[in-house]
């Protein structure tokens, strides 16, 4: 660990203003996320459509937000979790999503329910609920298309444990439980996380001058 601080003086003139170049990016990435959810609740919500019909370069709205009607295959739900470091966990509650006039469940899988707070609440599952086919509940999502992340091997698996393959462009969807105005509300802007980062790479490009200085005094001993 100590031998961090003893690298040549140029290490730290490049680490630094990376540092703080990781901290500019992610203000202005939050900035991008506040102005597409501002846009999105001043343009409302996109049409609702069958998953089968889904286009997302037709249907999908401002903060990747989406409003989709299907089959939820509840007969195949997992909670899945992932380690991270220091013993951090994610979870994320899965369901295959089928076409609202699918009789069998579709395969190759093109929709997923992929929800970050966790599994539905029965209320919450109600409130989505339009009406029964092959004893699946059809609902009605309004939600963001999230992606997977990391979460994709463990879905694919989830599905192939059922017979099932997950289809290369599958939708993730991760429903608004708490409705679109709580989902979309933009960040208050505290901005001192990445302040925090932006300080750090000062100190690391600093310190290179320290070092620099080291060195010069030893070699003209």
């Amino acid at each position: 660990m100590f031998s961090t601080f003893k690298l040549h003086p140029i290490f730290y003139w490049i680490g630094g203003p990376l540092i703080i170049a990781f901290g500019i990016f992610m203000q202005f990435n939050e900035a991008d996320k506040n102005q597409q959810r501002r846009q999105a609740l001043a343009a409302g919500a996109p049409a609702m459509v069958d998953i089968g019909t889904f286009d997302e370069t037709k249907h999908m709205g401002p903060a990747n937000e989406v409003s989709i009607r299907g089959q939820l295959d509840l007969s195949i739900n997992y909670t899945l979790t992932r380690e991270g470091k220091y013993g951090a966990k994610t979870i994320r509650w899965m369901a295959p999503l089928y076409d609202p006039a699918a009789v069998e469940p579709e395969n190759p899988v093109r929709a997923i329910v992929l929800e970050s707070d966790g599994k539905p609440e029965q209320d919450d599952l109600a409130a989505m609920m339009k009406g029964i086919a092959n004893d699946r509940p059809i609902i009605e999502i309004n939600g963001e298309e999230s992606g997977p992340g990391r979460f994709r091997s463990m879905v694919r698996e989830a599905l192939e444990e059922q017979g099932l393959t997950l289809s290369p462009d599958a939708v993730f969807i991760d429903p608004f439980l708490e409705g679109r105005e709580a989902a979309l509300k933009p960040s208050q802007g505290d901005n001192s996380f990445s302040y925090g980062i932006m300080g750090v790479g000062l100190l690391v490009f600093g310190y290179g001058f320290l070092r620099q200085t080291a060195r010069r005094r030893r070699a003209s001993q």
